[in-house]
C-alpha cells in the first residue's frame, strides 16, 4: 500500500473490487552490495533474533489491520486493501452506516466480524474467495445506524488505544506496510504532536539528530548527513527556506500544525530527487481527516505556558483548529482552518574565542631590544563573554479545503487546496565583553602544535616605555577591551500554496483502474536580516592583559592588571550595519498517472509522471562600508560628560552596567572581567552622528567628517547600510524530471514478496547572476586592523551550467511470516550544491591578520551516491518490534571547501572556495526497539553508528589546506524514551545523546568547528 506523496481524498464506488495488494504489504528498501564486514554483522544480528522467535509466535494467517472509526464504505475499502481481498457491497446502502474500529492482529473473518459487530450486516464468502456484504435479516431493509457521536457506550467498551500509544501504533503500522525504510511520528490528537518542536520530535527517530539554535531544534541530520542533504516537503511539496542554503529551518514551523511527519531513508522513483540523507515529508491536517458523519464540525483549542530557567520569564502559546465537512448525494466538501500564536522569551549565556587564526605573530624578545617573528602560529581571534536575550513572536496558520464528486460508475474527481503561512520574528540582541587580539605579544607560550596556551598583550603604560621603533614593530596599539552589541534578529515570512486535482476511475467493469493527479505548488520565504547593527565601544587597557587557554569544561581566563571594566569610561570605536536579505521562490508542477494491472505474473501497478521544479534564490547584501564603519576607530573619543551634556544626556542615560556574576554561563571560577556596558543602538548612533560629539574628541573633526563623507555639519547616510552589489547574487535552478515505477508482488512457496523497480531522469540547469569587481588597492587603517579596500568598477556576470542524471531504484521486501520482514534496497541519488556556493563573486573579509576571500563556484556538480540498505524487522508483539538496518553509501563529486593562501595587492588572504573533491564512503548500523508491556507502560530505544572515509587532507607545503569531511556526522547517537499512559494520566521521559560532530569544515578563522550537543 504505497503512501501517496499527495494525499488523495477517499473514494467509495458502488461495487468495489480492489486489486490484491498483499495485506501484509511487504515493503522494500533501496539496496546495493554492502561491505563484507557489514554483511557479517547483519547476518549475526539475524541469527540472534531468529533464535528468540518462539517467544511470541503467531499464526501465519493473522494479519495486522488498522481501521479507525469511519463509515462502512471507507472501512470495507480499507480491509479489502490491507487484506488483499475483494469485497462486493452496495455503496448507497452503507455510505451513512458505521462500523467498529479494527486495530491489531486478526484473521480476515475476525476482522470483518469485528467491523460489522452490532450492525445489520454480515460478510459472506463464495467459492472464488470473494466476499459479499449481506443483510442479517434478508426479509427487511436494515435500519440506518446512527453516527458514532450517538454510539458512545459501545465505543468506550472497545479496546481502542488513544494518546501516545495510539500515535506509536499508527506510526508502526505505516512503517510495517510501507515499501522502503521509513520512520513516522504521528500526532497524538488534534494539535497534539508528541513534542513542541517538529525537529525535537524527529530526533527520537533512529539515525536522526538535530542542531539547535537558542536551545531549540532547527536543523536535521540523518545518518550523519546534514540539512543540505535532506529534502523537506509539506503535503508532498517543496517548501522554500529562509536561509542561503537548501536545508529547511524547522523552528519556524509549529508542531501543532503537523499531523504526521515521515522520514523516508530509502528513495523510490516516485519521490522527488535531491536527498542523499533522507526525504522528510510533513503533513498538515485536512478536513476529510475528521469526516466521520454526514455533517460534522470539529473544534479544538489549547494553551501552553513555558518558563526560561535563566530569565525566569513566562511565555504563552495558543492553538485553535476548526473543521467542517458536509456530504450531499454523491459529493462532499470540507474546509479547515488552524492557527498557532506564540510568544517566547529566551536568554542564553556563553563564552567564545571566535576561533583560532593561523598567522605569523610578532613577539617582544626577552631583552626587549627586538621583535621576533613566529610563523604559522595559532592564536585566538578574541575572548568574548556574552548574553543573548530574545523575544520571539510567531503566528502560523493552515487553511485547507477538500472536495469530492462521484459519478454513478464509481469514479471520482477529488480536489484539495492547502495554504500554509507563518510569520516568525526572533528579536535577539547579543551584548557582552570582548577583547579583540591583534598579532603582537609581549610574551606567548605555544604547545607542540604551535597553538597559543597563554600570552600577554601590551597595555598603554608598557607601550609608552618602549622605544619608538620597537613600539611600531609591535603595532603601536594597546589591548582593547570593548562592550559589544550585536543584533541577531531573524524576521522571517514563509508561505506555501498548493492545489491538487485527482481523477480516480475505479470502474467496476474495468480491468485496469487508473488515477491521474495534477498538482501545482508555489512557495516563498523571505528573511530580512540585512543591515543589522554591530557595535564595539570600549577602552584601551592601561596595564598589560593576560589570557590563558581554558579546558573543554572551563572558559579561558582573562585579566588586565588590577582594574576592572567599570573603572574605565567607554570610548567610541566601531559601529556598522551588516548582513543581507534572502528571498527564496519555488514553483512546482507535477502530473502523475497510476494504472493498476491485473496480471498473475506479479505485475501489480505502474506509476509514471513528470515534474518541473523552478527555484530562484536571491541574496541582497546590505552593509555599512569602510571607512564609515570605522569613523571613530582607535577608542579615542571618550563619551565624556560635556559631550553628552550637549545632547541633554548623562552617562547613565546611555550606558547600563551588566554585571558578570559567579554563576555566569554555568560558573566562572577564574579571572574574568566584572561587567560590560549595554546600550541602545539607536541612541548611540544619534550621539556618534552628532556635531557635538564629533567636535568633542581628540580626533580632528574633519578626519571623522571625511570618513563619513560630509563637510561642515552632519548630513548624509552616516552609519546606514547600503546595498553592496558585489556581495549579492541571484541563483535560478530549473529541474525537469520524468519518472516511472513498476510495483511487483508474488509468492514463492510460503514466502511472500513485494517490491518496486523504477527510474527517474532529471535535467538541472542553473543560472548564476551577480556583480564582481577587481581590487584596485588595499591599505591598512592607521588606528585599527581594518583593511581599506578600493575596488575597480563593478562588472555584471551571468554563468549557466547544465547536467542530467538517471536515478534508478530497486526495493524488495520478503515476508516469510506475519512477524518477520526482510528488506533489500538499492538506489542512486544526488544532492545538488548549496545555492550560495554557486555565485561567482568574491567576498572579502577585511581584517589584517585574518583576511579571508570567499570565492563561489558556479560550475559545481552535485553529490552522487550509490546506496545500499539491508534490514530485518521482527514484530514480536502488537505495537512492539525490533529492527536492524545496515546501510552503505558511496559518494562521488563530494563538494567541500578548499582553502589556500593567496596575495591581493601585497596583502595575505586565505581563499576559501568550494570544489568537487574526492569520493567518500559512509556505512552504518541502526538498531531500534519498541515495546509496550503491562498496563500502559512502554519503552522506545534506538542506536545509530555511522563511519565515514572522508578525512581532512592537509597540504604538506603549508601553503594551504584542502579540507574534506562530512559535516554534521556524529559517529554515535542514541535515544531512550519511557512512557506510562492510562485514561486519566500520561507521563513520558526521554534522553537523547549525540557524540561530538564536525559542525563546519571551514568555520571561524578558516578553521574546522566541532560541536557537542
Amino acid at each position: 500500500m504505497p503512501i501517496p506523496t499527495k494525499r488523495a481524498p477517499l473514494s467509495s464506488p458502488n461495487v468495489k473490487r480492489l486489486k490484491p495488494h498483499f495485506a501484509t504489504n511487504r515493503q522494500g528498501q533501496q539496496a546495493h552490495k554492502s561491505v563484507k564486514s557489514i554483511a557479517k554483522a547483519w547476518l549475526f544480528c539475524l541469527f540472534l533474533l531468529s533464535h528468540s522467535v518462539g517467544l511470541f509466535a503467531t499464526e501465519k494467517n493473522f494479519l495486522e489491520f488498522f481501521i479507525p472509526p469511519s463509515t462502512l464504505d471507507i472501512a470495507l475499502n480499507s480491509i479489502a486493501e490491507q487484506a488483499d481481498i475483494s469485497i462486493i457491497y452496495d455503496y448507497d446502502l452503507v455510505q451513512n452506516s458505521y462500523g467498529h474500529p479494527v486495530i491489531g492482529l486478526y484473521t480476515i473473518q475476525q476482522a470483518l466480524g469485528a467491523l460489522l459487530k452490532d450492525t445489520p450486516y454480515a460478510a459472506s464468502k463464495n467459492k472464488a474467495g470473494i466476499f459479499t456484504l449481506i443483510a442479517r435479516d434478508l426479509q427487511a431493509m436494515p435500519p440506518q445506524i446512527p453516527p458514532p457521536m450517538a454510539i458512545t457506550t459501545p465505543y468506550l467498551e472497545e479496546t481502542l488505544v488513544t494518546g501516545y500509544r495510539s500515535s506509536l501504533q499508527r506510526s508502526l503500522f505505516i512503517k510495517r506496510h510501507y515499501e522502503g525504510v521509513i520512520d513516522v511520528i504521528q500526532a497524538q490528537d488534534i494539535g497534539k504532536f508528541p513534542d513542541a518542536n517538529v525537529a525535537e520530535a524527529l530526533q527520537r527517530i533512529t539515525g536522526v539528530a538535530i542542531e539547535r539554535n537558542g536551545g531549540e531544534g532547527q536543523y536535521l541530520t540523518v545518518r550523519g548527513f546534514g540539512p543540505e542533504f535532506n529534502t523537506t516537503l509539506i503535503n508532498g511539496r517543496t517548501i522554500a527556506t529562509d536561509n542561503q542554503e537548501r536545508g529547511f529551518s524547522f523552528d519556524i514551523l509549529p508542531a501543532k500544525l503537523i499531523s504526521q511527519a515521515q522520514v523516508l531513508k530509502t528513495p523510490n522513483a516516485i519521490q522527488q530527487d535531491g536527498s542523499i540523507g533522507a526525504n522528510i515529508q510533513l503533513t498538515t491536517p485536512r478536513p476529510f481527516d475528521f469526516i466521520n458523519s454526514k455533517d460534522l464540525s470539529y473544534f479544538a483549542a489549547s494553551g501552553q505556558i513555558t518558563q526560561n530557567s535563566i530569565s525566569h520569564k513566562n511565555t504563552l502559546e495558543t492553538f485553535a483548529l476548526a473543521s467542517h465537512n458536509r456530504q450531499t448525494g454523491n459529493s462532499k466538501v470540507g474546509i479547515l482552518a488552524a492557527i498557532v500564536d506564540s510568544n517566547r522569551s529566551n536568554r542564553t549565556q556563553g563564552y567564545s574565542t571566535e576561533g583560532f587564526r593561523n598567522t605569523d605573530i610578532r613577539v617582544l624578545s626577552e631583552n626587549k631590544e627586538q621583535v621576533d617573528t613566529i610563523k604559522n602560529a595559532y592564536v585566538p581571534r578574541s575572548f568574548r563573554l556574552y548574553q543573548t536575550e530574545a523575544e520571539r513572536e510567531q503566528t502560523s496558520m493552515v487553511i485547507a479545503g477538500q472536495a469530492q464528486w462521484r459519478v454513478d460508475t464509481g469514479a471520482s474527481l477529488n480536489s484539495s487546496i492547502d495554504i500554509l503561512s507563518t510569520r516568525f520574528n526572533d528579536s535577539a540582541m547579543l551584548s557582552g565583553f570582548q577583547a579583540y587580539f591583534e598579532d603582537s605579544f609581549l610574551e606567548i607560550s605555544l604547545d607542540e602544535n604551535n597553538t597559543a596556551t597563554q600570552f600577554v598583550r601590551a597595555g598603554k603604560d608598557t607601550l609608552a616605555q618602549l622605544p619608538d621603533d620597537i613600539r611600531q614593530q609591535l603595532g603601536g596599539s594597546a589591548q582593547g577591551n570593548d562592550s559589544i552589541l550585536v543584533d541577531k534578529s531573524r524576521p522571517v515570512a514563509n508561505e506555501l500554496y498548493g492545489i491538487n486535482l485527482e481523477w480516480d476511475s475505479h470502474f467496476p467493469q474495468s480491468q485496469s483502474p487508473y488515477q491521474i493527479t495534477l498538482d501545482y505548488a508555489y512557495s516563498q520565504a523571505e528573511n530580512l536580516t540585512g543591515g543589522l547593527p554591530f557595535s564595539s565601544q570600549g577602552f584601551s587597557a592601561t596595564s598589560d592583559a593576560k589570557w590563558t587557554l581554558g579546558t573543554t569544561t572551563q572558559a579561558p581566563s582573562y585579566s588586565f592588571g588590577d582594574s576592572q571594566v567599570t573603572d574605565h569610561p567607554l570610548a567610541a570605536h566601531f559601529l556598522g550595519r551588516f548582513g543581507g536579505n534572502t528571498q527564496d521562490t519555488i514553483r512546482e508542477f507535477e502530473i502523475t498517472s497510476k494504472w493498476e494491472l491485473d496480471n498473475n505474473d506479479g505485475l501489480k501497478a505502474f506509476t509514471g509522471g513528470v515534474l518541473q521544479h523552478r527555484r530562484v534564490k536571491q541574496y541582497t547584501s546590505l552593509e555599512t562600508t569602510y571607512p564609515r564603519n570605522c569613523a571613530y576607530c582607535g577608542r579615542h573619543n571618550v563619551f565624556s560628560a560635556h559631550a553628552l551634556a550637549a545632547l541633554g544626556l548623562e552617562y547613565s542615560d546611555v550606558f547600563q552596567v551588566v554585571p558578570i556574576t559567579a554563576d555566569f554561563a554555568g560558573g566562572l571560577d577564574h579571572q574574568a572581567p566584572n561587567a560590560w556596558y549595554r546600550y541602545d543602538i539607536d541612541t548611540l548612533t544619534t550621539i556618534l552622528e552628532s556635531d557635538a560629539f564629533i567636535n568633542a574628541g581628540p580626533i580632528d573633526p574633519q578626519t571623522i567628517r571625511d570618513r563619513f563623507g560630509i563637510t561642515d555639519s552632519f548630513s548624509g547616510i552616516g552609519f546606514d547600510a547600503i546595498e553592496l552589489e558585489r556581495a549579492s547574487y541571484r541563483i535560478a535552478v530549473t529541474v525537469n524530471s520524468v519518472f516511472g515505477q513498476l510495483d511487483l508482488a508474488g509468492q514463492w512457496g510460503s514466502l511472500l514478496w513485494s517490491g518496486n523497480i523504477g527510474a527517474r531522469y532529471s535535467t538541472t540547469e542553473t543560472i548564476a547572476q551577480g556583480t564582481q569587481a577587481q581590487v584596485a588597492s588595499i591599505v591598512r587603517a592607521s588606528d585599527d586592523d581594518q583593511l581599506d579596500i578600493t575596488y575597480l568598477a563593478d562588472q555584471p556576470y551571468t554563468n549557466k551550467h547544465r547536467y542530467d542524471h538517471v536515478l534508478p531504484s530497486v526495493n524488495f521486501s520478503f515476508n516469510p511470516s506475519a512477524l518477520w520482514y526482510f528488506r533489500l534496497s538499492s538506489s542512486k541519488t544526488i544532492t545538488r550544491p548549496n545555492l550560495y556556493d554557486l555565485g561567482q563573486e568574491a567576498r572579502l573579509h577585511p581584517r589584517a591578520g585574518s583576511a579571508i576571500q570567499y570565492q563561489g563556484n558556479p560550475n559545481l556538480l552535485p553529490y552522487e551516491s550509490i546506496n545500499t540498505d539491508l534490514a530485518a524487522e521482527w514484530y514480536f508483539k502488537e505495537n512492539s518490534f525490533i529492527g536492524i538496518n545496515l546501510y552503505y553509501k558511496s559518494i562521488s563529486h563530494f563538494v567541500s571547501a578548499g582553502s589556500q593562501s593567496i596575495e591581493i595587492d601585497g596583502t595575505h588572504f586565505t581563499q576559501i572556495q568550494p570544489t568537487n573533491q574526492e569520493s567518500a564512503k559512509a556505512n552504518g548500523l541502526e538498531f531500534a526497539l519498541q515495546h509496550t508491556f503491562l498496563s500502559g507502560w512502554g519503552l522506545q530505544a534506538n542506536y545509530t553508528y555511522t563511519a565515514s572515509s572522508a578525512q581532512f587532507l592537509i597540504d604538506e607545503t603549508n601553503t594551504g589546506t584542502q579540507t574534506f569531511a562530512i559535516e554534521g556526522l556524529s559517529p554515535t547517537t542514541y535515544n531512550l524514551v519511557g512512557f506510562y499512559e492510562n485514561s486519566r494520566f500520561s507521563a513520558r521521559a526521554s534522553f537523547n545523546w549525540r557524540q561530538e560532530y564536525l559542525r563546519a569544515v571551514v568555520g571561524a578563522q578558516s578553521q574546522p568547528e566541532s560541536a557537542q550537543s
